[in-house]
Order: structure tokens, then C-alpha cells, then sequence
């Protein structure tokens, strides 16, 4: 019989600040947007505080959510029975 060791670290999500790594720079793009249309630094520093509390509670609730909600784009629904034939 052969052992393997497994290591904690392989399989933790990747963050910064706590936030996955894609939310965060997804929160900075956003606030950094915002800073050159609003022309307003405290507006940016507010959004991009508040986006990364939601990035941080989402990543502790379920570190996997952020990579499902991105690449839910790339794929086509799937065919619900329930749903009736009139509702298209």
C-alpha cells in the first residue's frame, strides 16, 4: 500500500485580503472605473471597500461560487421539462 501525503495549501482558493483573487481584481477594475468617471476618490475607495466585503463573504461561504458565476456565460442552459412550450 502506498501513502501520498496531501497537503492543506494545494487545495485552499487563491485570495487576496481574504477575497478570491478574480474578485478582487475585478473590485479594483470597477472602482478604478469609477474613480476616472466620477472623478471622485472617496467614491472609488467606498466601492472598492464594499466590493471586496461581498468578495470576502462570498469566498468564505463557498470558495467555489466565484468560478461558477464566472464561466456561467460560456454555457448554454439546459432544456427544462417544467417549462411549458407557450413560455418561449
Amino acid at each position: 500500500m502506498r501513502r501520498s501525503p496531501v497537503y492543506k495549501v494545494i487545495n485552499k482558493p487563491l485570495t487576496i485580503l481574504g477575497c478570491d483573487r478574480r474578485l478582487f481584481f475585478a473590485a479594483m477594475t470597477v472602482s478604478a472605473a469609477l474613480w476616472n468617471v466620477f472623478n471622485t476618490l472617496l467614491g472609488a475607495l467606498v466601492a472598492a471597500v464594499a466590493a471586496l466585503l461581498v468578495g470576502r463573504y462570498i469566498t468564505a461561504t463557498d470558495a467555489q461560487l466565484p468560478r461558477i458565476v464566472m464561466n456561467s456565460g460560456k454555457f448554454a442552459p439546459e432544456f427544462d421539462p417544467f417549462k411549458s412550450a407557450a413560455g418561449k
